[in-house]
C-alpha cells in the first residue's frame, strides 16, 4: 500500500483510500505523539474539551504539517512563518509566547526548545491572545 515518490513514502491508490475512510476517526480521537511537538497539560486540556470531530482533525492536520516542516528545516521556524496558512508569529509583549494559525479563528500558542515547539494552550482567537 506504499509508494515512494522523490524519495519520499507515498500511499498507494488503495492506501489512500482506506486513508480516506478512516482517517477522521483516527484524527479525532487523542493527541497524536509528533515528534517536534510537546503538550502541555493546558494544551491538552484545550484539546479535551473541544468535541466537534472536524475541529479535532483541523487541529492534528495542522499539527502534521507543522511537525512535517519543521522536520525539512530542521527545527527552524522560519519554514512556519513563510507558510500562509500557519502564519506563525510571536505575540507582542508576551514574553518568548509563539502562536500560529489551525483557522481563520482559532490559534495554538507556543514556546520554542531546542528545534521543538512547546504547545501551551489551544482554542478561538481572543481567548488564546489574552493567555497564552
Amino acid at each position: 500500500m506504499l509508494g515512494e515518490v522523490d524519495g519520499k513514502m507515498t500511499l498507494s491508490t488503495w492506501g489512500q483510500l482506506i486513508w480516506n475512510q478512516c482517517k477522521d476517526d483516527l484524527l479525532a480521537g487523542d493527541l497524536i505523539p509528533f515528534s517536534r511537538l510537546e503538550y502541555q497539560d493546558t494544551f491538552r486540556g484545550d484539546y479535551n474539551r473541544v468535541k466537534e470531530k472536524f475541529k479535532r482533525v483541523k487541529l492534528q492536520e495542522t499539527l502534521a504539517t507543522v511537525t512535517r516542516l519543521l522536520d525539512e528545516s530542521n527545527g527552524d521556524t522560519v519554514i512556519l512563518r513563510q507558510h500562509g496558512g500557519i502564519q506563525y508569529d510571536r505575540y507582542v509583549n508576551k514574553g518568548n509566547i509563539d502562536h500560529f494559525r489551525v483557522t481563520q479563528d482559532t490559534r495554538v500558542s507556543n514556546t520554542i526548545s531546542q528545534g521543538k515547539l512547546i504547545l501551551r494552550r489551544y482554542g478561538l482567537e481572543p481567548e488564546i491572545n489574552n493567555n497564552p
